[in-house]
């Protein structure tokens, strides 16, 4: 085996070990694969920016799609916010450019993919099935009941109360599995790691 594979496998041995004993104290060894890891996340996104500029922009743009250059030049106002203060405000527009364009395409997208099939799916009562049925008016039920938790306009007393209190027990149920569904999907990422680091060692 030769050095530049020993270092291939020890270096990041080495780096997931250090990175895991920040459970027990911070060090400055912690601190140095901090620093290692933030700087080449850095990196990495600078060099996969540029090369999105590159192929979304830049290529199209000399190839005759000027229609792309409003947004080079709003993406540019937004660096604007470290200029002088007597034009600083133009940082405004881009800022107005990227949130309302990003909203919309949110929106529509949440819409199309997220809220409309979900209602669709809740009025669809009887289903094929006597399953289907029961679970369709259970989804109903809970989409119903948690936007009335969102009801500000109106005192959540009586049924709209009532619809309320069991929406925000929905809601805890969803971030409740939401939390949990993290955790687990860290705990497969450390024991991934945990796995790796005895193949590697001729353990596992």
């Amino acid at each position: 085996m030769t050095i530049a594979e020993l270092l291939s496998i020890w270096i990041p041995i080495i780096t997931v070990i250090i990175g895991l004993s920040f459970v027990f104290a911070d060090w400055p060894g912690w601190r140095l694969v901090e620093t290692l890891i933030i700087g080449g996340g850095t990196g990495h996104t600078v060099v996969m920016t540029v090369r999105t500029l590159n192929r979304s922009l830049i290529t199209p743009i000399s190839k005759g799609q000027y229609i792309l250059i409003p947004t080079i030049i709003f993406g540019a106002l937004m660096y604007l916010r470290f200029a002088p203060a007597r034009i600083r405000w133009l940082q405004r527009y881009g800022y107005a450019w990227i949130v309302g364009g990003g909203l919309g395409v949110v929106i529509a997208t949440m819409l199309q993919g997220q809220i409309l099939p979900a209602i669709k799916q809740s009025i669809s009562i009887p289903a094929a099935t006597s399953m289907d049925t029961l679970n369709n008016l259970i989804g109903f039920i809970i989409f119903v009941t948690t936007l009335s938790y969102f009801i500000f306009t109106k005192e959540h007393k009586g049924a709209l109360g009532a619809s309320a209190k069991l929406g925000r027990y929905f809601l805890l149920i969803a971030f409740g599995l939401g939390f949990s569904t993290l955790l687990m999907t860290y705990f497969g990422v450390l024991l991934e790691r945990i796995l790796w680091i005895l193949t590697n060692l001729g353990v596992a």
